[in-house]
């Protein structure tokens, strides 16, 4: 409990100092509300001084399983209640305020929001970006028995439960994270956006959090109505800048923010380059995204709803890249799609980005680890005295990881059908309730909009169904295992006072 209390006081340290450049930017700008922001200001300050006082240096501490476990689950619900207080501050109801706030701390969607909010979107779900990536060196791979983390060769990290040995990987993955997303708010600035606009559509872009794109100048989106294609879609605008540069800067960076941060930390440490050509994860993932945004593209051309071939082919790769990083930006009119392609739509964000990436769903890695098992079940049945054996990059996948592998996708899928019918009970059509479920699981706000739940219909859920939304999201952060053992151990302690 002192690991889990120290790491949790050095993030939220780093969430007041972000907290801190929201009220100075709303200041500078002279944007209404920076007294808001002073709140979460206040109690991050606060919770960060008790909680490292407690936990001391963390440099002896050991984590444990279960407490790895609580550290993941109660780490996503304090940020979100610290995100919320501006909201709720301003009168939005309690539950409201909650919704939001976890919706972008999780990276799950950045619901619309107008002046100094959108940035604090931006920020929250740069913040859950970055927890994410904490959690995947630290308590995940305690919880998890580093079930595909530690699966290519290439990344050569030691996870270790000592804090001591944490911090080679804490430190690779924040440095990584924060030049990339410097180099893409520098990217799009040369895109033609703002200063301030280029550092809060980075913050999102890399973190992987679709939805309302956060800048003032936007077009109208009935001016270009029944256009076609007009550009990038970015939320609810179409921006009045290099529109081919800024979807080009975009599905760039989402597809660094959908890579293995570990990996690129330690190419460039190492020098190596030829890691990243020849990574089995990055290349299942790259090659998923041009085999099914071929296929995207040339659906939406035969079907006719792109007749032009370069933008039929444009908003494949858009659509796919987005999805697949978990994002899920989309156009207004997504919901009037093809069946085909909004269900390849949910597929790909379930199959997700890179294992040490800001990407929810199960990740790519994990997809490449049950394809080879079911290729190897059908290749014992025509070969019984085969002994199995599932290889990555040339290393051998202990067979306890490709259970847990297994055991994964099972509970993936069962919290999908449960999570749906849950909120099936809200008045949702089965297609909004499972689209909404599987949004909140896999982190991809755009599947909710893909299938008729817009950011209104969200807020608009009575205060239960937001909270099983939550309860999803959380699910989908925590790796589902670790909410689990959380649950166990509150029931198994509930039992024991019963007795």
């Amino acid at each position: 409990m002192r690991l889990f209390a120290f790491l949790l006081g050095r993030m939220l340290l780093l969430f007041s100092v972000m907290s801190a450049a929201v009220i100075v930017m709303a200041v500078l700008l002279e944007k209404p509300g920076s007294r808001l922001f002073l709140a979460p200001l206040f109690f991050s300050i606060v919770l960060s001084f008790l909680l490292s006082r407690w936990g001391g240096t963390g440099s002896r501490r050991v984590m444990e399983v279960r407490g790895g476990a609580l550290y993941v689950v109660l780490s996503w619900l304090v940020l979100g209640m610290l995100g919320s207080l501006p909201w709720l501050m301003s009168g939005n109801p309690l539950n409201v305020a909650f919704f939001r706030s976890m919706m972008a701390v999780t990276t799950t969607m950045a619901l619309p929001a107008g002046g100094v909010f959108a940035l604090w979107q931006a920020v929250l779900a740069w913040m859950g970006g970055l927890h994410f990536l904490m959690l995947l060196v630290t308590a995940i791979p305690q919880v998890m028995g580093r079930s595909g983390l530690a699966l290519s060769a290439r990344q050569m990290v030691f996870f270790s439960p000592r804090y001591a040995k944490m911090r080679t990987g804490m430190l690779a993955v924040g440095s990584m994270y924060a030049a990339l997303t410097a180099a893409g708010a520098v990217i799009y600035f040369f895109s033609g956006l703002t200063p301030m606009q280029s550092v809060s559509w980075a913050m999102q872009t890399i973190s992987t959090t679709g939805g309302t794109m956060p800048f003032e100048r936007a077009m109208d989106v009935s001016s270009v109505a029944g256009s076609g294609h007009a550009g990038i879609w970015l939320g609810r605008g179409l921006l009045e800048v290099n529109e081919s540069a800024l979807e080009i800067a975009t599905v760039v960076i989402l597809l660094l923010g959908g890579g293995n941060f570990l990996l690129y930390w330690k190419s460039i440490t190492m020098k190596s380059f030829g890691m990243l050509i020849h990574d089995t994860e990055l290349r299942a993932f790259l090659s998923m995204i041009v085999g099914v945004g071929l296929l995207i593209s040339l659906f939406l051309l035969g079907s006719g709803t792109v007749p032009d071939l370069a933008e039929a082919f444009r908003d494949g790769l858009f659509c796919t890249v987005s999805f697949m990083t978990t994002s899920g930006v989309v156009p207004p009119d997504a919901s009037g799609w093809p069946d085909f392609v909004r269900l390849l739509c949910m597929i790909l964000a379930f199959a997700g980005g890179c294992i040490g990436s800001t990407t929810g769903g199960l990740k790519t890695m994990r997809v490449v680890v049950l394809w080879k098992s079911v290729v190897q079940e059908m290749h014992m049945t025509t070969r019984p005295r085969l002994v199995p054996v599932v290889r990555v990059d040339g290393m051998l996948v202990p067979g306890k990881v490709v259970r847990m592998v297994l055991t994964l996708f099972f509970l993936y899928f069962a919290f999908f059908l449960l999570g749906a019918v849950a909120l099936a009970l809200f008045a949702l059509e089965p297609s909004e309730a499972l689209g909404l479920s599987a949004a909140c699981l896999t982190s991809t706000g755009g599947i909710a909009e893909l299938f008729g739940v817009g950011a209104g219909a969200m807020l608009a859920m009575p205060a239960a169904g937001q909270m099983v939304a939550v309860l999803l999201m959380v699910a989908g952060r925590a790796e589902i295992m670790s909410l689990l053992i959380v649950v166990g151990a509150v029931a198994e302690r509930a039992k024991k006072k019963e007795w």
